[in-house]
């Protein structure tokens, strides 16, 4: 081999594979990582990376031995960085043997930082502080912290969503088992990587005559984990500012309707729900969620913490409403009534279901009720009376 007669890809991927076997069998190879630096210093050698880490797919292979990870280390860290397809690109392709695939992957994340880690590799990431340059400080802080962890990987969670749908449940169960390691060492980055992952597929628009990626919604495993995870950051996670804000330039639609569930599973969340629209500057996105009560709670809280001219955003609802909202006040005000009575007339007494309002922001409410009365719904003048007699006693 000279720089004039550089090997062949075919010659390099066979010298590579004989390595990996011999090295499997425990017999003594030679300095992997000199090998990789000559090979890739011949210009006239036209190799994709990639395909050297895909010779590792033995169909036989199970368990990961000490010899290969070093091998396959040594090919890692060292072939070009700015290849087209750079080596560790071989690790999210499609291989014969899935289980041994995440094996290798699982047994390289389980590595110290100063060994290895993905992040000095080609790739796509979870989360930069880059992402988050108009942040706050606080958030920018979080997200220096966590970009440098081994799981920063975004190709590595498309991997493992694809492999989270095998049908074969040996997979999918190791799949689950090095993501709950992943969460207990960066939930956050499993959250933000398991939302960004898409779960593609393709076919064949023969009309056109071209493969076009269609991207379906997330699947089970998906869903499974970002409940979890969910619940976890809206339970007060250190880290949830930063998995909010990403969260928020992803998939704002997610993030609301989040909110809205965690405000149906307990209407007395309707405190953290603010105060995640405070830290993220969506207050007004969040008022624009329906149904109306939702948004109705969510103003009341904001005027009593003084983020809201409360008078102001609900003529503006009634303009671009009408009666549907005025209903929407009626409704509103009447489970709080309710709740109020509950509350009042147990014994011993019940805790309330629902954020209690205080006599001033009643006020309002009624005061556009009695303003927009022409506006009502006939429909709903009944309810409103007696809606405004349970308020007043």
């Amino acid at each position: 081999m000279t720089e004039q007669s550089p090997p062949t890809e075919d010659q390099v991927i066979e010298m590579f594979s004989a390595l990996s076997r011999l090295t499997a069998d425990g017999s003594q190879a030679c300095d992997a990582g000199t090998l990789v630096r000559v090979l890739s210093s011949f210009r006239g050698l036209k190799l994709g990376w990639s395909k050297v880490i895909e010779v590792f797919d033995w169909p036989d292979r199970q368990g990961v031995d000490t010899g290969t990870l070093k091998l396959l280390i040594a090919i890692l860290m060292n072939t070009p960085k700015d290849a087209d397809k750079p080596a560790v690109a071989g690790f999210w392709s499609v291989w014969k043997n899935q289980l041994y695939q995440l094996r290798l992957l699982d047994a390289l994340l389980s590595l110290p930082g100063d060994t290895f880690n993905f992040v000095n590799l080609p790739g796509r990431r979870v989360v930069t502080v880059d992402d988050v340059a108009a942040a706050s400080p606080t958030i920018k802080s979080l997200a220096a912290t966590v970009q440098s962890g081994t799981w920063n990987s975004l190709d590595l969670f498309e991997v493992l969503v694809r492999l989270g749908d095998s049908e074969n449940e040996l997979i999918r169960s190791y799949v689950k088992d090095m993501l709950d390691k992943a969460i207990r060492i960066s939930a956050d980055i499993v959250h933000m990587g398991l939302l960004q992952a898409p779960v593609r597929t393709s076919y064949m628009m023969k009309e056109s005559g071209f493969d076009k990626p269609l991207q379906k919604p997330w699947n089970a495993l998906q869903e499974e984990y970002l409940r979890q995870l969910l619940a976890m950051f809206l339970g007060g996670h250190p880290n949830h500012q930063l998995v909010f804000m990403r969260i928020w330039q992803i998939e704002p639609t997610y993030l609301t309707t989040a909110l809205r569930g965690f405000y149906d599973d307990n209407p007395m969340n309707i405190t953290r729900i603010l105060d995640v629209a405070q830290d993220l500057k969506i207050l007004d996105s969040l008022l624009d969620v329906r149904p109306f009560v939702f948004a109705l709670d969510v103003a009341a809280l904001a005027s009593r913490r003084e983020y809201l001219n409360l008078d102001k955003w609900i003529t503006d609802n009634v303009q671009a409403h009408g009666a549907e909202f005025l209903h929407g006040i009626i409704t509103f005000l009447d489970l709080k009534m309710q709740n109020e009575k509950i509350v009042r007339t147990t014994d011993p007494s019940a805790e309330n279901r629902t954020m209690a309002l205080n006599p001033s922001t009643i006020a309002i409410f009624l005061s556009a009720l009695r303003s927009y009365r022409d506006v009502i719904d006939e429909r709903d003048i009944h309810y409103c009376l007696e809606t405004l007699t349970s308020c007043l006693q």
